[in-house]
């Protein structure tokens, strides 16, 4: 009986193990694909610029990040600036179309799931010493292709993003995101991935996202470490 249990012990810590070892080796090629540390870990900011579909209409979009510091991305609507902006700290946003002509604080509950967005890279990079945790959740097929399936939660166990993984390039072709909105059913955000180019700098990203079944995001210029001012992520009025 002894033998019997510390076999049993010895087998599930290998699982584990080895099932974590399983995730890590798939996030690492997901890295490699992307550029690996060395080109990432050079890279300290990131400013976007393309074009933003909503409902078949264009509108100029920005996006900038400063690594793990900030994000702001502006939407220019018939004159007027639509923002969302995430930092380390907190975040806010500002949508005049939709009634409130100030900016507004992001709740804290949606800020778990969108400071994703702060890192170049993506928050699989380095995922433990920022907080997260991710799981191996089988595979999937996206337009034909079985894909890895990865999950991210953050250190309170909510599921932060599941990834889908392409097992011949390692890059991600898909995003699920779910929002939980008190009072209301979750909201699932499905984001598609592709159009991948190697910029100058050597990292790898993909230059159309379409997320269902509002948007179609198209980039056409990256530009990489220009100097960000910080009060750039700063809420309007906050001082």
């Amino acid at each position: 009986f002894p033998y019997t249990t510390l076999f049993r012990s010895v087998s599930l810590v290998f699982l584990t193990s080895a099932k974590a070892q399983t995730v890590d080796d798939i996030v690492n090629k997901n890295i490699e694909a992307i550029g690996g540390k060395e080109v990432l870990s050079k890279i300290t900011s990131a400013t976007f610029q393309g074009t933003r579909y909503l409902t078949g209409i264009k509108f100029p979009y920005t996006t900038t990040i400063v690594n793990g510091k900030g994000f702001k991305a502006i939407t220019s609507f018939n004159g007027t600036d639509i923002i969302q902006c995430i930092t380390d700290t907190g975040g806010w946003m500002l949508n005049p179309t939709t009634g409130p002509t100030s900016p507004q604080a992001i709740p804290a509950d949606d800020l778990k799931l969108m400071r994703v967005a702060l890192y170049i890279g993506g928050p699989l990079v380095d995922y433990k010493d920022k907080g997260y945790s991710a799981e191996l959740a089988g595979r999937e097929d996206v337009a034909g292709q079985s894909n890895y399936k990865v999950h991210l939660f953050d250190n309170e166990g909510t599921d932060v993003v599941l990834y889908y993984i392409d097992p011949q390039t390692y890059l991600i072709s898909k995003t699920v995101t779910t929002l939980k909105v008190t009072g209301k059913p979750d909201v699932t955000i499905t984001s598609d991935f592709s159009d991948y180019r190697k910029t100058d700098i050597g990292y790898t990203i993909a230059y159309t996202v379409t997320t269902y079944p509002l948007e179609t995001i198209t980039y056409t210029a990256v530009e990489f470490n220009k100097d960000v001012d910080p009060k750039t992520f700063e809420m309007p009025g906050s001082n």
